[in-house]
């Protein structure tokens, strides 16, 4: 379970600061372009669909790939409320994470093999800054952390693309996905990373990082890229509420 929910967090911390993620820019349109998706995200509800796919080439990596379901992540956000659920179904039970935030209170529900623990507790911005903190800077990957930024407008989109990412985030990607497999003494490397960013109308449409991992253990070594998509959904009909507590 320690597993899931780790990974739930840092999913849920990825997309809540994607907002601030590229808002460092130096170039005046950009930053104001930026600013402006971030500002639309303060005035109005809107709900967040995440996919994370894995590809490889090898055909054990590919055997152990299509063994895991790919794990899809949505979350609402209503000004300072927010519910977000992980599903990541395997075997023939259910198994997601949900958190809901609602008056300085976060709701925690996990599910597991059958098994289902709940928990809350007081939760202040501080909090959040140390969850943000805990993952170190590869939580935070945005068009400042990458040595080339294309921008292209058609109309009412404006498209993003960010490649060459600078050393500094680089190595705390590496060293992060070094420490969870940490048990199998690995090497890692990570080539051709690519953030792209659409905005539609002044606000975030589709944000996209991909990215090839490449993992040498003292027998094997593998490779495989990973894509991480975020849609965004902007809608009045969103219904937070605290979660019964049994």
């Amino acid at each position: 379970m320690r597993k899931l929910t780790k990974l739930f967090s840092v999913l849920l911390v990825l997309t809540l600061l994607v907002g601030s993620l590229a808002s460092c820019n130096k170039a005046k349109k950009l930053g104001k372009m930026i600013d402006g998706a971030n500002a639309a995200l303060a005035e109005q509800p809107y709900a967040v669909d995440i996919v994370i796919e894995y590809k490889a080439d090898d055909a054990d990596m590919i055997a152990a790939l299509e063994a895991l379901s790919t794990p899809s992540v949505k979350i609402n956000v209503d000004g300072d409320k927010f519910k977000a659920r992980l599903d990541l179904a395997y075997g023939s039970d259910e198994n997601y994470v949900t958190y809901t935030f609602i008056d300085g209170t976060l709701y925690t529900e996990w599910r597991e093999d059958g098994n289902t623990v709940r928990d809350s507790r007081p939760y202040s911005d501080e909090d959040k800054a140390a969850l943000r903190d805990s993952f170190g800077e590869g939580a935070n990957i945005g068009t400042e952390d990458f040595e080339e930024v294309e921008l292209k407008s058609a109309g009412k989109v404006d498209r993003i693309t960010c490649t060459k990412i600078k050393d500094a985030p680089l190595n705390a990607l590496i060293a992060s996905l070094e420490a969870d497999l940490a048990s199998f003494d690995a090497d890692v490397a990570i080539k051709n990373a690519t953030l792209d960013i659409e905005i539609d109308n002044g606000r975030y449409n589709v944000v996209v990082f991909t990215c090839e991992y490449f993992i040498t253990t003292s027998t094997d070594s593998y490779s495989l890229t990973m894509t991480y998509s975020s849609k965004f959904n902007y809608t009045k009909e969103l219904e937070i509420v605290a979660p019964i507590m049994e």
